[in-house]
């Protein structure tokens, strides 16, 4: 029964009982709750590999890992994907890959850790079908990017945040 409204959201209000989302268009939405399922957004501008989106990469574990179910992924992170994404993953894909630019492992059985990682190539035809670190191929059914990416911009401005998240 839910109404599905598609725009680009400039405002919401939450500190009276009746929560308001305000669009671009001056439409104005009112109910007693807002829920927020926005997904992440990734930090880096112009990140290259956008061309996958929806091909096999996707900024969110929690929103699109359930499509990787009994799968191979890979997950481009910082430490903070360690327990955003990697341990969410593990009880999901069947084997993960986690490239770490920084240096926290995962301790989970079907994970391999590469730490330290600065340079690496996601490839595939048409989808996402590898990742490259180095001179080693990966074959990956999906790659999750997760660097810096609850880092939320624009109208969540107004909303109190913490550590990357609506409190």
């Amino acid at each position: 029964g839910a109404k599905y409204v598609t725009g680009n959201v400039i405002s919401i209000k939450l500190e009276n009982k009746i929560k308001k989302v305000i669009l671009s268009d001056g439409k104005e939405y009112n109910g007693k709750s807002v829920i927020f399922a926005i997904g992440g957004k990734v930090g880096q501008n112009n990140f290259k590999y956008d061309y996958y989106l929806n091909k096999g990469l996707s900024y969110c574990a929690i929103c699109d890992g359930s499509f990787y179910k009994g799968k191979t992924v890979a997950v481009i992170g910082d430490n903070d994907a360690v327990e955003n994404s990697v341990d969410y993953l593990a009880n999901i894909a069947d084997n993960i890959y986690f490239i770490n630019i920084e240096d926290k492992e995962s301790t989970r059985e079907n994970v391999e850790n590469f730490t330290k990682v600065t340079d690496y190539e996601i490839g595939g035809k048409d989808v996402v079908k590898y990742i490259k670190i180095g001179e080693k191929i990966l074959d990956v059914d999906g790659v999750f990017y997760e660097v810096d990416s609850n880092n939320f911009s624009g109208f969540i401005n107004e909303i109190t945040t913490e550590n990357g998240y609506i409190k």
